[in-house]
C-alpha cells in the first residue's frame, strides 16, 4: 500500500485538474452540462484512480488503476480537442492542460512499467 500524496504523478494530476477549469469556463454556455461535465469527470477520475490504486494491496491492482487513470487522461485529451474546436477562447488556454495531460500520461506509463519490472 502506498500513500498517494507522496506520488509525484498524483501531484501533477492535481495540477491537470486545476488546469481544466479555466478551459471549461470558456466553453459556450450550451456545453456547460455536456462537454464541461465530461472534462471535469475525466480530470477528476485521473487523480482518483491513482489514489485508489495506491490504496490497493498488490502491485498488480496498483497497475490496473494506473492504466484506468491513463485512459481517463486520453479521454480528457480528446475532450480538449473538441473544446478547441468549439471555443477559440478555450483554445488559447488549452495548451497548458494538454501539456500536463501528456506529462501525466507519460509518468503513468513509466510508473506502470517500473511496477511490472519489480514484480518480475
Amino acid at each position: 500500500m502506498r500513500n498517494f500524496r507522496t506520488l509525484h504523478v498524483h501531484r501533477r494530476a492535481d495540477e491537470l485538474l486545476d488546469s481544466v477549469y479555466p478551459v471549461i469556463h470558456r466553453l459556450p454556455e450550451s456545453e456547460r452540462f455536456g462537454l464541461a461535465l465530461q472534462m471535469q469527470r475525466a480530470a477528476l477520475s485521473t487523480g482518483s484512480n491513482i489514489a485508489e490504486g495506491a490504496g490497493r494491496r498488490s502491485d498488480a491492482e496498483f497497475e490496473r488503476f494506473l492504466d484506468i487513470a491513463a485512459g481517463s487522461v486520453s479521454e480528457l485529451q480528446y475532450q480538449l480537442t473538441v473544446a478547441r474546436r468549439l471555443s477559440p477562447a478555450a483554445s488559447a488556454i488549452a495548451d497548458t492542460a494538454e501539456q500536463l495531460a501528456d506529462e501525466v500520461k507519460a509518468m503513468l506509463f513509466v510508473l506502470m512499467r517500473t511496477s511490472r519490472r519489480r514484480r518480475s
